[in-house]
């Protein structure tokens, strides 16, 4: 079984039929699964890893939910084992025009998942708001307070390290302004 992180595919870039926007690549990992595709951004032509738009083995891949304001798109190869490449180039830019973007308070599910050992927690803010991202073991004990803060609104994101604790299932709850959420995370060493 294969424990190196997967060699990046090439990139062919985006093209459209009848509207929808249609990407291609050429796999280069011996031991690809899976190809990760992310939505990125107009204003540093970088990815959003909260992002991730698809998990797929379709080439070519037909984005059918394209929601016209998506700016570029970016890949990466996933290995059986769930291990990432390094992510390509950014693939046509789409939707130059778009507008300045509005978030609904929400958190995201940490990615990687399962994690080992670092795992990034990404959520979005309505408004300027009060944060606190709290994380507990399987018995609901609180292992760590990740953030506590007064945040402006827009996107945001956090860094996991799991070095200090044990494998297993943790809990990462969100809460901001009356808002909160809870998610399931693996720790697997």
């Amino acid at each position: 079984m294969p424990t190196d992180i997967p060699e990046a595919p090439v990139f062919h870039g985006v093209t459209y039929s009848a509207d929808v926007p249609v990407l291609s690549w050429d796999i280069m990992a011996a031991d690809h699964a899976y190809m990760a595709v992310y939505a990125g951004h107009f204003d540093a032509y970088e990815p959003d890893f909260g992002n991730r738009i698809a998990l797929t083995t379709d080439n070519p891949f037909l984005d059918v939910n394209h929601p016209g304001w998506r700016s570029g798109y970016f890949i990466s190869s996933v290995n059986p084992l769930w291990l990432e490449s390094a992510l390509t180039a950014p693939g046509n830019v789409i939707g130059v025009d778009e507008p300045t973007p509005t978030y609904p308070t929400a958190m995201n599910q940490n990615y990687p998942n399962p994690f080992n050992p670092m795992t990034v927690v990404s959520f979005t803010l309505a408004s300027e708001s009060d944060v606190k991202i709290e994380i507990f073991d399987v018995a609901g004990r609180k292992i760590l307070t990740l953030l506590e803060d007064r945040l402006e609104a827009g996107k945001h994101e956090v860094h996991f390290d799991g070095r200090q604790h044990a494998s297993g299932v943790y809990f990462c709850r969100f809460q901001a302004e009356g808002f909160t959420e809870t998610r399931k995370m693996a720790l697997l060493k």
